[in-house]
């Protein structure tokens, strides 16, 4: 993500207009001015163009160290990412889909833990169920440090 900031914009000449109007129109006018200069404009179907502003790649040792927990996290997280994604589609398909899909997975990530730590601690013992709460939001950072930028 790269966040630009521009110049502030000037209160004086916004607020010299008498009416509410003029005043809107003077913020938006200035507001458009410095977007132009900090916001992108690339092509959708012009990729090497997006690489080149936006891409981060990844050196080949952090791909090697990462794979194997990526794989893992991939394993274990596909089972709530997945129906989240459909859910999301079915209920939330409008232009607030990462923003729905975020809140989603962000208000079941803690009971999908939880729900594996107990399932651990059950099975193979509490030592166990710590160890892999501990390390199931490490594996899914690594899967996001490994998956390509779109």
């Amino acid at each position: 993500m790269i966040i630009n900031f521009g110049e502030p914009l000037q209160m004086d000449e916004v607020m010299e207009h008498r009416t509410d109007g003029k005043v809107l129109l003077a913020f938006n006018e200035q507001l458009e001015e410095q977007l132009r200069k900090l916001v992108y404009q690339i092509d959708a179907s012009d990729k090497v163009r997006q690489w080149e502003i936006i891409g981060a790649p990844q050196p080949v040792w952090k791909k090697f160290l990462l794979a194997l927990p990526a794989a893992i996290g991939f394993v274990f997280h596909a089972p709530l990412y997945f129906p989240a994604k459909t859910i999301n589609q079915h209920y939330f398909d409008n232009d607030h889909f990462d923003s729905t899909l975020f809140s989603i997975l962000a208000l079941a990530y803690p009971l999908y833990v939880l729900m594996i730590g107990g399932i651990a601690g059950w099975l193979f013992g509490w030592l166990i169920s710590l160890i892999a709460m501990t390390l199931l939001p490490l594996t899914a950072w690594a899967l996001i440090q490994l998956k390509p930028q779109r």
